[in-house]
This record gives structure tokens, C-alpha cells and sequence, in this order.
């Protein structure tokens, strides 16, 4: 038996702007668990705005896996919330969905990279050129030294993944803006994500290189 890390992955109630929770369950299995192996698992729910703190159990029904590229046995679990009862929880946009296994949809999916509380390439007094050569932009007057290989790795985490992201630009801001395409069917959730996952089916791995982080813009 092996012993695999599993990190679920959900939305929160925050609103307007959920985030992104997780938490890693260890379990052993004879082999890479299957989806319809992976448990339901809970959560409390009054410390992500999904519950009172009198009921506070809330339930995490995983709907895909990908495997996790950034550690050893290991999957991400992207899961709906329940709520007791196993009806889904209001804030599970997701369940509203029609199940219809022919439907695919499109995603484009966002993200600024931050260091030192500033976004990159942005001066440290003022504001950076206005927005024209930055959108598809190449070279270290509009992307410097840092952007791109963060989004080179992110692209292969990604890919490693199994994530089926279409296309990879640089955005309309200074250096900082990224933008990723995707499709996904019913199947796929309607978060992640995020880092080990974006929001919306991007997933973003991590960002560690010189400091930088990221941020979502959807």
C-alpha cells in the first residue's frame, strides 16, 4: 500500500470573490486512487462563510483529480461543497450546471505576479507606460527578467498535470498581466482554482522563484 497525498480543493462564501481553500488528506491505496475512490471529506464551514459556527460541518465532494506535479504520490482533488444533507451548498455555483456531458466551455483566466507588495515591472514611484505594448508582448522591456520563467513553469506544472490549457500570452498591464485558455467539460470544476490551482479551470503551481506571487484577476 501507498501512502498518497491528497489535496482537496474548494471554493469559500466569500463574496463577490470566492477563494480558494485546501487541505491535504492521507490515505493509502494499493495504486493511483480512481475519482470514485477518492472519500467525501468535511470541513468547517463558519471559518470559510459557509456555515454558522452552531453547524458548522460542510462536506467535499470530489468531482476530478489531476495528478499533483509539484509533489511525490500525490493528486489534486477539485470537490463541490455539500452541505449535510448532501444537497448542494448555496454557494456551489457549480451544481447549477446542467449535467450534460456534451457541453464544453471556454475559460480565460487572469493573474498579475506581485513582489514587494507592487506588481512587476511597475516603477517604485508612479505608474508604469500606459497599456500598448505590454499585450503579447516579448522581450525584458516588457516582461524583464522574472515574469517569464514563472509562467514557463506554471505552463508545465500545468501540462504535468493533465490541465488542457489551450493558449499562454502576456497581458495588457506592464510585465505582469498573464493570460491562459482553456476548455472543460461538465466533468471538469468550475473553480480552481487555483495553484495547485487557479480560479476558473487554470490551475496555477507554485510561484516561489524570486519571491514573486500572484494574484487573480477574473
Amino acid at each position: 500500500m501507498t501512502k498518497f497525498k491528497l489535496e482537496y480543493i474548494w471554493l469559500d462564501g466569500y463574496e463577490p470573490t470566492p477563494n480558494l481553500r485546501s487541505k491535504t488528506k492521507i490515505a493509502a491505496f494499493a495504486e493511483t486512487p480512481t475519482l470514485d475512490e477518492l472519500p467525501v471529506w468535511n470541513f468547517d464551514g463558519s471559518s470559510t462563510r459557509q456555515a454558522e459556527g452552531s453547524s458548522s460541518d460542510c462536506f467535499l465532494q470530489p468531482v476530478a483529480s489531476f495528478p499533483d506535479p509539484a509533489r511525490e504520490n500525490a493528486l489534486l482533488v477539485m470537490c463541490e461543497v455539500l452541505l449535510p444533507d448532501g444537497t448542494p451548498h448555496p454557494s456551489n455555483s457549480r451544481a447549477a450546471i446542467p449535467d450534460d456531458p456534451d457541453a464544453w466551455f471556454g475559460f480565460e483566466q487572469e493573474y498579475f505576479l506581485y513582489r514587494d507588495g507592487a506588481p512587476l515591472g511597475f516603477p517604485k514611484e508612479g505608474f508604469p507606460a500606459p497599456q500598448g505594448e505590454y499585450y503579447t508582448g516579448v522581450g525584458y522591456k516588457n516582461v524583464g527578467d522574472v515574469a517569464r520563467p514563472i509562467v514557463d513553469e506554471h505552463i508545465d506544472l500545468c501540462l504535468d498535470a493533465g490541465i488542457d490549457l489551450g493558449t499562454f500570452s502576456c497581458g495588457s498591464a506592464s510585465g505582469t498581466a498573464w493570460t491562459s485558455t482553456g476548455t472543460a467539460s461538465r466533468s471538469a470544476p468550475s473553480s480552481t482554482g487555483t495553484a495547485p490551482g487557479c480560479t476558473r479551470t487554470s490551475r496555477r503551481g507554485t510561484c516561489a522563484r524570486s519571491g514573486a506571487r500572484r494574484t487573480s484577476q477574473t
